[in-house]
């Protein structure tokens, strides 16, 4: 949405204001008395503010963002170090394969939930 504030002597000249920038379609979400900003406020004059807002246009969607896949020998490396990193020996780092790990992983989670709910 694009917020603006528009000023006049009277509400209708705010509004006039406000539909000539925004359109005819612009929405109106307050309006209130306000000291002016020049001389008169000194001497107690008041103006009227208007709050109107638009909805912008929107751009296009962007599209999508394509998943880049890793080849597998990626994944596996990449799978490896972060175990060896976590502490895992090297030697079974580089035995675990990615959709062993995840059916692995999936059984452990399973069996939590049984155990969980017994």
């Amino acid at each position: 949405m694009n917020l603006k504030r528009f000023r006049g002597e009277t509400v209708r000249e705010a509004l006039e204001r406000a539909r000539g920038e925004l359109g005819p379609d612009a929405l109106v979400l307050s309006t209130q008395l306000v000291p002016p900003s020049r001389w008169r406020g000194f001497v107690g004059g008041r103006e009227v503010e208007v709050n109107a807002a638009i909805d912008r246009e929107v751009s296009e969607p962007r599209p999508a963002p394509q998943e880049v896949r890793q080849p597998e020998s990626q994944a596996v490396g990449s799978l490896a170090a972060r175990l060896e990193a976590a502490g895992f020996a090297a030697a079974v780092a580089r035995e675990v394969k990615p959709a062993h790990l995840a059916s692995m992983l999936l059984g452990l989670l399973g069996d939590a939930r049984t155990e969980s709910a017994a």
